[in-house]
């Protein structure tokens, strides 16, 4: 006597399931590419986000230090009873660390947005090469010539791309490096205070 139990599954239900159609798999397809596509946009769009509020944040800083050293009355720096010498070499050194500080802020804002600009030709690569998956799925019309599959781009159409979120780039850092000089010459207004006449 066997001690194997009886499969409760007839012989032939694996033959017996149901296939998925063409139409079905296709459908399919697309829901999958749509999702993909889904997901790319967010992932642009919460790291636009993050680029315009790291704009307004070195924006602010450099604006209210300025601001903050164009009206005072009096000098941040050293006072009258110091010597010549002496608050002349402490402006130049605090000038020389302010000058480090803003390059410095300047070049990593430059890199981060490098980044950002990267990651969002990809997404918009990844977005078009996914429509062009759902219409080919969906049997649609073929893509606009503005959209080029991820498989298809060269480097010309990856630069062009990148070409087109430019203007936005520009204003944000062009914006930032005027604040930033800003900055400094406030900065130096505020020095000048120390050896005016009392």
């Amino acid at each position: 006597m066997s001690d194997q139990l009886p499969s409760s599954n007839p012989p032939n239900e694996q033959s017996a399931r149901p296939t998925p159609t063409n139409a079905e798999s296709d459908e399919n397809r697309a829901e999958f590419y749509y999702r993909l596509a889904e997901r790319a946009q967010r992932r642009r769009e919460v790291r636009q986000g993050h680029q315009w509020k790291a704009a307004f944040g070195i924006w602010t800083l450099f604006a209210l230090g300025a601001g903050t050293l164009l009206v005072s009355r009096e000098s941040i720096f050293p006072p009258g009873h110091w010597s010549i010498t002496h608050r002349v070499w402490f402006c130049f050194a605090f000038l020389a660390i302010a000058i480090a500080f803003v390059t410095g802020v300047l070049r990593f804002y430059w890199r981060f947005l490098g980044w950002v600009n990267g990651r969002n030709v990809n997404d918009s690569a990844t977005g078009a090469f996914c429509e062009e998956q759902i219409r080919r799925a969906l049997a649609a019309e073929e893509l606009p010539d503005d959209l080029v599959p991820k498989e298809l781009l060269d480097e010309n159409e990856r630069l062009r791309l990148r070409s087109s979120q430019h203007a936005v780039l520009s204003l944000q850092f062009g914006t930032a490096f005027l604040l930033g000089i800003l900055f400094l010459a406030a900065i130096v207004v505020n020095m000048l205070k120390v050896f005016a006449p009392r």
